[in-house]
């Protein structure tokens, strides 16, 4: 299925709670390195962020990421309390 869209209707949404005094990319490989070992993170992945709900449809993300060799799913996000 293709969407034939007038490009000059679509307009880009950023991050709105980004904060550059607080998200900063890591550019130090030692450091990146240590994360991917304490959570033992390895190979090609995509990471989904989010609190762990019904509606964001994280089980489709599971089952499509499954279906992909060689990429990894890591799932970050609050199981319990406020949010979930």
């Amino acid at each position: 299925m293709f969407f034939y869209l007038n490009f000059s209707s679509v307009n880009k949404v950023y991050l709105s709670v980004y904060d550059f005094n607080v998200f900063k990319e890591i550019k130090n490989n030692e450091k990146i390195k240590d994360v991917l070992e304490k959570y033992r993170i390895t190979g090609d992945y995509i990471i989904f962020v989010g609190t762990l709900q019904p509606r964001k449809n994280l089980l489709r993300l599971i089952e499509t990421v499954a279906k992909i060799n060689g990429l990894n799913l890591v799932i970050v996000g609050k199981t319990t309390g406020p949010g979930r």
